[in-house]
């Protein structure tokens, strides 16, 4: 009663948040969901525990209710909205009632004797997926799609597709849903085997697992429960191996104003990681952190990585302009090769005409040691333009005032530093 009053006088995060956990407590589950949602997200780390095993204590509270009186239209919400916050037998208990109202609560006309037997066929798929069997339920959801093209089969379909066949012929099945048709969850399936696809690695039912983690995970982001997204990202990310995971859960950190731990992971995750996230030097310095002590300023991405220093605008014009003149330095050392190999040859012909008095090998000779000049020429010319672009680009990395006025003009224009790992090799930076 004390926090009814409370919060009729100053209606804000704090009385909400308590007057959630109070009918939370008195198992008044009803009234306590709403609070609780309304607080999501907006809580310190230190509080934001409590409220969400509250909220899932309450959620599996009020779902046994409806489902008690057979309204799974009122439970498949909660159903969803638990998914990755039970363990054992109570996930078990989850995932049955889930995948018993998902038969219950589809919209599966059967007006018709075919389409009666085609639900038939549907039911009796959805209950060898309850029982693990996944490739029989492929072959009886295949034999329903072909006497009833309906969405939800098609979705049901791609579903047991991740388990046999992997995320293409899931991706496959789904296009065949008419864009009228189709719903946020084909969406979320879409993006968890696309932009969020697991690793190569991941198959089976694992892949299964991973990306029901994934669409419960974007469906929580679209709705605003950042805290349950985020949850659900970060389990996603360590089964499933993918960096753009990990890097979405680090992001949902900084939305959700938890900067310790965004700073934290931030200086732990790896490069691929690092490299994904949103605007990390900014975002650091919004959280009051200085990037540079963790690691992650900008040209600098991992900790790990040996550091180097930042390369200004005149040394990278410096380094190109000695490069072009060792590239200009080897194109002339190959026409001096062509120059060589021509008059060789031009010298056998000459050899040729003097022991047989070919006139034929005579006009070669003189083609090929015209060749050979004009070789000669285009070396030299090369070899001048190398020790031009050497020249100029050795005096523009030592010359004094060409570091004072060109390096601090460009410090803050373009800051690049090459890194490197087992896999790959890049430059990052500023530009």
């Amino acid at each position: 009663p004390l926090f009814e009053h409370a919060q009729t006088v100053v209606d804000n995060v704090h009385t909400q948040y308590y007057l959630g956990r109070a009918y939370a407590a008195v198992n008044k589950c009803a009234k306590a969901l709403p609070f609780l949602a309304q607080v999501d997200g907006q809580l310190p780390d230190s509080v934001e525990g409590f409220r969400l095993a509250d909220e899932s204590r309450c959620l599996k509270a009020a779902a046994k209710e409806s489902l008690a009186q057979d309204d799974c239209r009122v439970a498949m919400p909660m159903l969803k909205k638990l998914s990755g916050r039970l363990e054992g037998e109570d996930e078990a208990w989850r995932a049955e009632k889930a995948n018993y109202c998902g038969t219950r609560a589809t919209d599966f006309p059967t007006d018709t004797a075919t389409r009666k037997a085609a639900y038939g066929l549907y039911e009796a798929a959805v209950s060898l997926v309850n029982k693990g069997d996944a490739a029989a339920a492929e072959g009886l959801f295949t034999k329903t799609l072909a006497l009833a093209d309906e969405p939800v089969v098609r979705r049901r379909l791609a579903q047991v597709q991740l388990t046999t066949g992997g995320c293409l012929p899931a991706l496959k099945t789904l296009e065949g849903i008419s864009a009228e048709a189709r719903t946020d969850a084909d969406t979320d399936l879409r993006e968890a085997c696309g932009t969020y696809a697991p690793g190569a690695g991941v198959s089976g039912p694992a892949l299964s697992s991973v990306v029901a983690l994934i669409t419960s995970g974007l469906a929580a982001r679209r709705e605003g429960r950042l805290a349950e997204a985020q949850h659900a990202f970060d389990q996603a990310a360590k089964a499933g191996k993918a960096p753009a995971l990990e890097a979405l859960a680090i992001d949902l950190l900084y939305d959700l104003k938890r900067c310790k731990q965004f700073a934290v992971r931030i200086a732990e995750a790896s490069q691929p990681v690092q490299l994904a996230l949103t605007d990390i030097g900014q975002r650091m310095k919004d959280c009051g952190v200085d990037p540079t002590v963790l690691g992650v300023a900008s040209g600098n991405l991992n900790s790990n990585v040996p550091q180097a220093t930042p390369m200004t605008v005149t040394q990278i014009m410096s380094w190109s302009l000695m490069g072009t003149g060792i590239a200009c330095l080897g194109v002339a050392g190959m026409m001096q090769m062509s120059a060589n190999t021509s008059y060789d040859d031009a010298k056998a012909e000459i050899e040729r005409f003097n022991k047989e008095g070919d006139l034929e090998s005579f006009n070669k000779h003189k083609n090929l040691k015209d060749d050979g000049d004009a070789s000669v020429e285009q070396a030299q010319i090369f070899t001048g333009l190398s020790a031009t672009f050497v020249v100029a680009g050795v005096t523009m990395l030592f010359w004094p005032e060409a570091d004072e006025t060109g390096g601090d003009k460009s410090a803050e224009a373009l800051n690049l530093q090459p890194w490197w790992s087992s896999e790959t090799v890049g430059l990052a930076g500023s530009f």
